[in-house]
Order: structure tokens, then sequence, then C-alpha cells
């Protein structure tokens, strides 16, 4: 159906005196030498849906379809340069596989998760300025972004991952373990590695608990002979909370150079070493679980779950419902 005049030539005062500050938006937000295509893709979708939408804002209606643009599977159609395809014909196949199998799995996602991803992680939105223009927690539109990468990341290559990255998204690549998630008991860790953050950690698939949260650097803690294990993270874990409760220093198990830890907040301790730069954050619940004697527990009844009272945490045998109690300072909210 062909627009009447007034609507036609209303969508067409609106490109043209958008256009200026449209391309610049587009020139930021995606690739600079694809802004006009781009632009010539939002006059498209703006003329073909003006007709059909009720449009009360029509300048955030059009930056709104800018977006969308923008956040299609993820500019896969943008070509290498020369020195990445060192002009090999079966490298452009190769990559139009891998480009075939990520549009496959954004548009697994709903059109509003994929502008969320975009702009969280390409357009460098941070959660709460996106919370406060979507109008719903911060909390929520994390769980929401963390829901989004796993759902993408099912069924990719490592290959398709990391080209996924390279685009603004870095995606987990989890693995499972033979750990029981020691908050609920329920499930056996997942090992996760982030393509595109230098970030390792260990999640619970059934409760979305992060645990163990560490730099890539420190991979080699987690590292043993049978798979992926935390007694190292914790032996590092409990020295640096033993080196803070008897001064604030302590040895850095990589370089041996001074560390120094301090409580960040209450429930929180902040390590660091002056050698080797390495930095990690431990929290209360975590430093319990590393001390000597919930360790054994935690071994002894391979599943036990983590209950939260007033001055105190209580891990509970799933297997015998016994019961070891650690206490917490209410000053600190760390262990006594």
């Amino acid at each position: 159906m062909v627009p009447e005049r007034s609507e036609s030539s209303a969508i067409g005062d609106l490109l043209i005196a958008e256009r200026p500050r449209l391309l610049a938006f587009l020139r930021r937000a995606g690739r600079p030498d694809r802004a006009e295509d781009d632009f010539g893709e939002v006059a498209l979708r703006a003329c073909r849906d003006f007709q059909a939408t009720t449009v009360s804002e029509p300048r955030a209606w059009l930056y709104g379809i800018a977006r969308h643009v923008l956040a299609r599977p993820l500019r896969l159609d943008a070509p290498l340069s020369d020195e990445t395809l060192g002009g090999d014909p079966q490298d452009e196949f190769e990559r139009s596989l891998l480009s075939q199998t990520l549009d496959d799995a954004l548009l697994g996602l709903s059109v509003e998760t994929r502008t969320l991803l975009w702009q969280h992680h390409a357009e460098g939105r941070t959660l709460t300025e996106l919370s406060e223009s979507l109008g719903v927690s911060p909390e929520a539109l994390a769980a929401r972004l963390a829901r989004a990468r796993r759902k993408v990341s099912e069924g990719l290559s490592p290959e398709s991952k990391g080209l996924l990255a390279q685009f603004g998204i870095p995606v987990t690549m989890s693995v499972p373990t033979r750990i029981w998630c020691p908050r609920c008991a329920d499930a056996r860790l997942q090992w996760n590695e982030t393509a595109g953050k230098e970030r390792v950690s260990l999640s619970c698939p059934r409760c979305h608990t992060g645990l163990f949260v560490a730099e890539a650097r420190a991979i080699g803690l987690f590292q043993g002979s049978a798979g992926v294990t935390i007694s190292r993270w914790l032996n590092y874990t409990h020295s640096m909370f033993e080196g803070w409760r008897l001064g604030g220093d302590f040895r850095c198990p990589f370089c041996s150079a001074p560390g120094t830890a301090k409580i960040g907040r209450p429930g929180m301790l902040e390590c660091g070493c002056s050698g080797c730069g390495i930095q990690s954050t431990h929290l209360g619940w975590e430093l319990a679980l590393a001390q000597p004697q919930v360790r054994r527990f935690w071994r002894e009844h391979g599943r036990v779950q983590e209950v939260r009272e007033k001055d105190r945490l209580s891990f509970v045998s799933r297997r015998t419902s016994e019961v070891l109690a650690v206490r917490f300072c209410p000053e600190t909210g760390l262990p006594t």
C-alpha cells in the first residue's frame, strides 16, 4: 500500500531533518564505514512502518529503528580486512558459516533483548543508565543480560564464541564440574571462561550464584589433575584472610611478593599483590567456606547447603542434616 502524500511528506521531512544527527549516531554506535548504508536501511524501515504505526514521538521512534538496525545479528555482514581474510576464498566461506551460526543464535532472542545486549556491550551504556530509561532495577537487567548470554552460548563452537566476542558481547564458555554448589546443594557448579573479558568463575545453574570470580591470570588456582578444583583457590583465600587478621599482609601464591588485604565494605575483603598486580575480592561466606573446619565438613559430606542467620552462617549436610555454624563479626561482616 502506498502511503498518502501527507504521510510520505511527514516521514520524508523527518528523515531529512534528522539525517546529520542520525548519521553521527550510526557512526558512533556502529561501524563508521557503514553509516550511510545503515541510514538507508533506517529510512526504508521508517517509510515501510510509518503508516501502520501510531507515532507519538517521531524522533524517539526513528532512533529506536536505528538501534534495531544496529542490533541486528551484530553487524556480521561487515567485511573482514584483507589481512584477516588473507585473500583466500576458503576463509570467506568459513566466516560465512560462522556468521550464519551466530545469526541463528541471536535471532533466538527477542528484539528487545538483542537491543539491550547491543546497548550495554557495544555502546557501553551502564546498567544504571539502562535501568532508568527502561524503568526496571539494575539487578533485573543484569539477570536478563546473563540469561541472554547463556542462551546465545548454547550450541556455539569456541570459534563462533570468539567471533561474537569481537563484536562486543562477552560470551561465557561453561563446562560442568563435579563440585556441588555450597549455597543451594541442588546442582553441580559450572566452570566459566568469558571470551572478551579477562575473567574466570564458577557458577550454579540452579540458584544462579556466581562463585569464586577471579582474574584469568589466576586460572592456575582452579586447575587440578582431574579437572576443575577449588582447593588451591580456597588455600589462597584462607592465607589472605589469615594475613589480614594478623595485620593485613600475606605472601602472593604466584610471585611470593608481599600482598595486602583490607575491608572494602562490610562483608567483603579486597586483596592485591604488589609484585604481579593480581587483585581479588572475597565475600564473607567465601571466607567462611575457606576455613579448615568448614572445608573438612564439606569434603566429608559432599553436599552442603548454606543457611544464613543473624550473626552466623550455617552449613547443613544434605546427607545427615548435621550442621556446622560459623560466627560472623557484626562490625566487619567477616568470620570470627
